[in-house]
């Protein structure tokens, strides 16, 4: 394992943490007012990016944290489209 892969890992693994938290909250209180949906669409390409940067290095534990991370993404840019269609049509 390299030094710097399992040290980058870390890193990601606690912004899924985080992440998943966010997603969590977003369902709890099922609105998304206040939030940019630009933003977290911008964040999840950055992930699946993020994915392909660190498949060419060969950092296998930062793909495994970075996987985590854009599913949570993906699942948090979903329900902001979900909760923001219900708004409307109410």
């Amino acid at each position: 394992m390299n030094t710097i892969d399992a040290v980058n890992s870390l890193y990601i693994i606690g912004s899924s943490g985080y992440s998943v938290y966010n997603v969590y909250i977003l369902y709890k209180a099922k609105q998304s007012k206040g939030l940019s949906l630009g933003s977290q669409i911008f964040f999840l390409f950055w992930t699946f990016w993020s994915l392909l940067f660190y498949g060419s290095l060969h950092q296998w534990w930062s793909i495994g944290g970075e996987l985590v991370l854009s599913i949570s993404t993906l699942v948090y840019v979903a329900l902001m489209f979900v909760y923001r269609l219900r708004r409307r049509k109410c």
